[in-house]
This record gives structure tokens, C-alpha cells and sequence, in this order.
């Protein structure tokens, strides 16, 4: 059965379902085409494997990203703004995860003409769009992670979206943290804030994919747009500046932090200790707007929190979360324990199952008549 035998969908789509006449409305298609046909066609192979009783997911493979094909558009697809919907529309398909997982992406118009790359007679370019799959090449076998944008928004066509959306990805050895950002503010620089998590960088490489103009192409002159690469060291992209209608493409290099931090007590001690990572953002959560001209980007290894304590005796114990109000969150621990070191994670559920909201909330261990209190933060 063919069906059987099928491992990913390969779908071509061109145009959208709403005008397209302006920059800001070309802004949404990144979004329709992730929120709506990727869904879809997914969702309807996934059905037809469920009917037939065949036990496997499909996965996305991209293998050519055209976003007009009438003539006076055509135009489009070879500028830095075509660039740019289609790194968003990566970004946005990657921090999709298993939902759309991507099998490959591949520019098959870089062994060929007219899309990719450029023969004016005297020397052949790559377009805009050929670097961005150039720039997400690294990432092979790599893993995804969760990432949170706060960014300012604007209305597009009849969707208020943000201006920056960021993924994130891990290598396979653990060494180099991946990260792509896209800015699709037509005129706006952006002052942009990463805060990484469970990652300690001592240097890298970044590369900027940027132009004056989202009109800018490679045809007449190869090199009005490129990937410019520049090496950093540690701390130089905890602030970065956007260019508008610009992508960025971060490999950094260095060590996942495991360790808690603190040592355990002596024996006898009935310590709380602090939570790791703090703050932390819950895996499915997604950014939100922020009114400041600035985004501020945050990832993290691990998409939760532990929590490490010490019984000085065996005794009946309870962990909860409360938030501020005083109100029980989540039940994580109660029942009789050993006296010594313990640990529990909290993956930012309410004892429903429903990711909470951000903001601060406290963390108490009962064991006996001994009690502690510590508190946390969630990022959302």
C-alpha cells in the first residue's frame, strides 16, 4: 500500500487566500501557511493513515518555497522580503514540533536557475532565499527547543502578529546552541534581549542576512545581499540589534549546564532549595505582544523546573504550588519519604493539566511540623 510506505508530504502552495498588495499583509503568509495548509494537509494524511490502521505520523518536507507564481509578483519570490516570509515560515514550522515535523528541507532551484541562484552572464549568485536555507543547513540532526518572543505586533491583513518569531535548536553532542530570529518589520530596527537557558556559551559565530531595502536582489549585483559573518564571543549577542525585514542566524558554541548549583546540607538538615532553572518557560507555551519597541527572546534546555530538598528524618511530606493569592496550583509530592536528598519537576501544569499563566508562585514542602517556602517565576 502506498500509504504504508509514505514518510512525509511534500506540498506546494503558491499565493494566499487574502490580497497581497501591500508589505504588511505579505506579512501573514508565513502564518496562513503554517496555521492553515501545513495543518490541514497533515491532518488529512494523518486521518487517512488513522482509517486505514496504519500506526505512523506523517512528517513536512520542504523542498521548494515559491511564494507567487503570476507574473507581476514573480518578482517577489527573489527579494530579501521573500527571504524573510520563508525563514518565518521555517521558524514558525520548526517551533511547531511534533505537530509538523520536518523530515528535510532542501533548495532543489540552487542546482538550477531562476529562484535560487542567478546566472546574469558574468557570474552566478545565490538569492536571498538560497542563504536562508544555507543558514539553516547546520541544523541537521540537531534538536528542537522551546523558545519565548515577546515582540511588538502589528495588524497584517486581519491578524495582529508579531514582528520577531525565533526557534532554537541543540546539536546532537550538546556544543552548539542554534537560534534563528527574523524581524518582519518593514522600516523598524528593533533592540533585541536573548536570555538563555541550561546553555553556557563561550563564542560562536553570527550571521545577519540583511539590506536597505526588502526590495533588494542578487540579479544585478551578486552581493546586495548576503550572509554576512561575523564571530562573537561570550556575551556579545545577549543584545542584538534588528534590521528590519533582516534574518539572523546565531551558532554558539559551548556546554548544557546540569548542575543544580547547590551543594547538598549536612545530614540531619531540613533545607528547601532553590528551584532550577528560574525562571523557566513550560514547553508549549507561545509569546505574547509587548508594547516597547524591543523582543525579547528566552530558550531553554528544559522546558522544566526541579526542585531539590532535604529531610533531616523519614516523615509524611507535601510539595505544592501556590500562586500569589494563595491559592493551590499543584499537587507534586505526598506520601511518607526516607530521610535525606530528594528532587521533583514541575513542568508548569495546574493539577488539570493546564499550562498556568506567567507570573510568580511559591513553592512549599511540608514534612512534619517543618515548613519552607521558596518561590519561582514563569515566563510565558
Amino acid at each position: 500500500m502506498i500509504l504504508e510506505e509514505m514518510d512525509f508530504l511534500i506540498a506546494h502552495q503558491y499565493g494566499a487566500s487574502f490580497p497581497t498588495d501591500t508589505y504588511a499583509r505579505r506579512r501573514q503568509i508565513a502564518y496562513e501557511r503554517t496555521q492553515g495548509t501545513a495543518r490541514r494537509r497533515l491532518s488529512r494524511l494523518q486521518a487517512a493513515y488513522d482509517s486505514l490502521g496504519v500506526d505512523k505520523s506523517p512528517g513536512l518536507a520542504i523542498t521548494e518555497w515559491n511564494i507567487f507564481l503570476d507574473e507581476a509578483s514573480w518578482q517577489l519570490n527573489r527579494t530579501l522580503e521573500g527571504a524573510v516570509i520563508a525563514a518565518e515560515f521555517f521558524i514558525r514550522t520548526l517551533n511547531a514540533g511534533a505537530e509538523f515535523p520536518v523530515w528535510f528541507a532542501n533548495q532543489f532551484a540552487l542546482g538550477g536557475v531562476w529562484l535560487a541562484l542567478y546566472n546574469n552572464w558574468t557570474s552566478f549568485s545565490i538569492g536571498p532565499m538560497g542563504y536562508v536555507f544555507e543558514g539553516f543547513k547546520p541544523w541537521q540532526n540537531s534538536r528542537e527547543l522551546p523558545v519565548q518572543v515577546e515582540s511588538p505586533s502589528e495588524l497584517a491583513y486581519d491578524q495582529v502578529l508579531p514582528y520577531v518569531n525565533a526557534s532554537a535548536a541543540l546539536s546532537a553532542r550538546g556544543d552548539t546552541l542554534y537560534v534563528a530570529i527574523s524581524n518582519s518589520a518593514e522600516q523598524e530596527m528593533l533592540s533585541c534581549h536573548l536570555a538563555i537557558e541550561g546553555f553556557r556559551y563561550h563564542g560562536g559565530r553570527i550571521r545577519r542576512l540583511e539590506a536597505p531595502s526588502p526590495t533588494a536582489h542578487n540579479e544585478s549585483n551578486p552581493m546586495n545581499v548576503v550572509l554576512q559573518d561575523e564571530p562573537v564571543s561570550a556575551g556579545a549577542v545577549d543584545s542584538l540589534v534588528l534590521q528590519p525585514h533582516s534574518v539572523v542566524f546565531l551558532e554558539l558554541s559551548g556546554t548544557t549546564i546540569t548542575s543544580l548549583g547547590n551543594e547538598p546540607g549536612a545530614p540531619g538538615t531540613f533545607a528547601l532549595y532553590p528551584n532550577y532553572p528560574n525562571p523557566f518557560t513550560p514547553l508549549d507555551s507561545h509569546g505574547g505582544e509587548r508594547g516597547s519597541r524591543s523582543a525579547i527572546l528566552s530558550n531553554g534546555v528544559n522546558p522544566a523546573t526541579t526542585i531539590r530538598y532535604q529531610l533531616s528524618v523519614a516523615s509524611q511530606v507535601e510539595m505544592a504550588i501556590y500562586d500569589l493569592r494563595g491559592r493551590r496550583v499543584r499537587t507534586l509530592v505526598r506520601g511518607r519519604q526516607s530521610a535525606g536528598e530528594h528532587t521533583v519537576t514541575w513542568d508548569g501544569k495546574d493539577d488539570r493539566g493546564q499550562i498556568v499563566s506567567s507570573g510568580v508562585y511559591l513553592y512549599r514542602l511540608v514534612a512534619g511540623e517543618q515548613v519552607q517556602v521558596r518561590r519561582m517565576l514563569i515566563l510565558r
